[in-house]
């Protein structure tokens, strides 16, 4: 009898280890993420963006460890955390987060370009061997990049082979010209994250110069003047972007936000037309109650009801 009883006692702890160690491994890295899922680790992501451009960097990084936790393979979410551990000066911490970006993605050019600044930078992680190799990497990737003079620079400068591919000679694809705005967009953005917003703004220029249609370079010229506090300058960019692409919800939502604050934009019909329109794109939005709130306060337009 006492067999029995032992037996059984072994069977139920077999199976609940069993069980634990199925829902561990159902976050491993590999998982694939049901929509349902997809869609929560979307909206944390753009709570996270929002705490991130705020500077409240604390909080950012609790709401993407949670996304990591979710989702081991979002190597966005790694890719912020590194920055956010580099602006807070945790430099060992900030080049884990990086180093598991390209373990998840060996072609993300953003990581392995700041793991080459890390690494070329005074301090205990300097090593210009491993910097040399990210700066390579990072090149081979982004041949035109804005910043490869320099690094090509560095890289002769300390006896650093140079392994990057020519930049000019090839006609290139359409293709190859999306790659290239979405670099110089991706070094602008860089420049925002370090408050160069000048130079941000001349290279947002520069490539609306050369694609006007560019719904993206709009929006994030329109964000960054608001961010400065030029709200008109912001809210023509922002109607550009969304004249372009009817479904950039987060063009939306800044514009609800350009012509909700007082001064030479405010509008309050037009700041509730803008909020009500991001609502209806995103309405597991992060924003929806502080929207809601502002919309229970300062909304003229009622809901209408169900005619039956």
């Amino acid at each position: 009898m006492k067999n029995i009883v032992f037996k059984t006692t072994l069977y139920a702890l077999l199976v609940a280890a069993l069980t634990c160690c199925l829902a561990a491994c159902a976050k491993m890295p590999g998982y694939k993420l049901s929509p349902q899922e997809a869609q929560y680790i979307q909206s944390r992501s753009e709570y996270a963006e929002s705490l991130y451009a705020k500077g409240d960097y604390d909080q950012a990084k609790q709401v993407l460890e949670e996304i990591i936790q979710k989702d081991p393979d979002n190597a966005d979410a790694h890719y912020r955390l590194g920055v956010i551990y580099s602006k807070q000066g945790n430099m060992d911490q900030s080049a884990r987060e990086f180093l598991s970006v390209i373990s998840i993605n060996e072609d993300y050019p953003k990581a392995l370009y700041n793991l080459g600044v890390i690494y070329s930078s005074a301090g205990p992680l300097y090593s210009e061997k491993d910097a040399g190799l990210y700066f390579n990497k990072y090149l081979a990737l982004e041949p035109d990049s804005p910043k490869r003079q320099e690094i090509i620079d560095w890289l002769t400068s300390h006896g650093q082979k140079v392994d990057a591919p020519p930049s000019v000679g090839k006609k290139k694809t359409i293709e190859d010209l999306q790659k290239d705005e979405n670099g110089l967009i991706q070094q602008a953005d860089t420049l925002v994250e370090q408050q160069k917003y000048d130079q941000a703004e001349g290279i947002y220029k520069e490539l609306l110069a050369k694609n006007p249609q560019n719904s993206s370079a709009h929006y994030k010229l329109g964000v960054l003047y608001v961010k400065q506090g030029k709200m008109v300058d912001g809210r023509v960019e922002l109607l550009k972007s969304i004249s372009l692409d009817p479904g950039l919800s987060k063009a939306y939502y800044n514009l609800g936000i350009v012509y909700s604050v007082k001064g030479a934009t405010y509008d309050v019909e037009k700041a509730e037309f803008f909020f009500r329109k991001y609502l209806e794109l995103e309405p597991n939005s992060p924003q929806k109650a502080a929207i809601e709130d502002w919309l229970a306060v300062y909304g003229k337009t009622k809901p209408v009801k169900n005619v039956k």
